[in-house]
């Protein structure tokens, strides 16, 4: 028989779905990039769970000459464990799909496979951020300032409880980023014909000004706001007319990874006369340390801008 459509005759197509697949998912977002939070990878044969042990500080006395030290202090630790679960898609294209369309089609099936991965794990970063112990913000129809955002950081520096590294975030929903920026122009317009003080140098975007950038890099640029960097996520959930983010330490958030990402292929011969089965895995869960000190949730208006 000439001409038949078989795995041999398309085997260029199947690899294309999958290594485009493969690329989108290691592609970081907002949530999962190790620049915004702390990525551990789960090594083979240590277990299901990131286990993590952190000790709580101890305090030492004043002594004289004549004084017996005899209060020893007690040793206190806390366990953080973080175990990854799986998430998966199962898509299937049959021999008659692949034979008529474009391999250009066929490489985007790959990436929505991709993007539905990485969705996924970014709507569970942002559930990490609503559930903080601690909100600031109005809340709905409050629009956010950066003020808030300061806050925030400066709650996260003041915690004696829990050593911080260096490195504020600050993931918001565009909305509530336009607030800021909005904010930010009217104390640049407001201060442009005067010397440049505090208030320039604490909104900096790319080494200058935020002020002074903003019509020409617009709000989609990332920018800091009294040393915490801004990070637009669209990927936020918005209800109503507000929106929750979250301002948080480097090391605050951490994203545990089990196996890296998995993609297989099974030939089913027998369904729609042929077609190859995919399946994409993916291992992972978000964690917080040290709860209530170094995660701020931020809730805030999410109305649509007008201009």
């Amino acid at each position: 028989m000439a001409n038949e459509n078989t795995t041999s005759t398309l085997a260029d197509s199947l690899p294309v779905i999958r290594q485009s697949a493969r690329i989108v998912t290691e592609l970081s977002g907002t949530m999962t990039s190790p620049d915004v939070v702390e990525v551990i990878q789960l090594e083979e044969n240590q277990g299901l769970s990131w286990n993590e042990i952190s000790l709580a500080k101890i305090t030492a006395q004043p002594i004289g000459e004549t004084t017996c030290l005899d209060n020893p202090k007690r040793f206190c630790d806390t366990l953080l464990q973080v175990t990854p679960t799986l998430i998966g898609i199962q898509t299937v294209i049959t021999d008659r799909v692949r034979m008529r369309v474009s391999s250009n089609v066929a490489a985007q099936w790959g990436q929505l496979t991709g993007n539905a991965i990485n969705r996924k794990m970014n709507q569970d970063g942002h559930t990490v951020l609503d559930g903080a112990t601690t909100s600031l913000g109005g809340g709905a129809c409050a629009a956010l300032d950066a003020g808030e955002l300061v806050a925030a950081a400066v709650r996260i520096d003041a915690s004696c409880d829990a050593p911080v590294l260096p490195g504020r975030h600050a993931v918001l929903h565009p909305y509530a980023i336009h607030d800021i920026w909005s904010e930010i122009v009217q104390i640049g317009l407001a201060s442009s014909t005067g010397a440049k003080g505090v208030t320039a140098s604490i909104t900096q975007l790319n080494g200058s000004s935020l002020a002074d950038n903003a019509f020409t890099q617009g709000q989609s640029a990332v920018g800091t706001v009294g040393g915490v960097s801004i990070h637009k996520d669209s990927l936020i959930s918005t209800s109503g007319s507000a929106a929750k983010g979250g301002v948080f330490s480097h090391c605050g958030v951490l994203l545990v990874r089990g196996r890296s990402p998995r993609i297989f292929a099974e030939r089913k011969n027998s369904f729609g006369g042929g077609a190859d089965v995919l399946f994409h895995y993916e291992e992972f869960a978000f964690g917080e340390r040290a709860a209530g000190n170094r995660l701020f949730e931020i809730h805030s208006d999410a109305t649509a801008p007008a201009g």
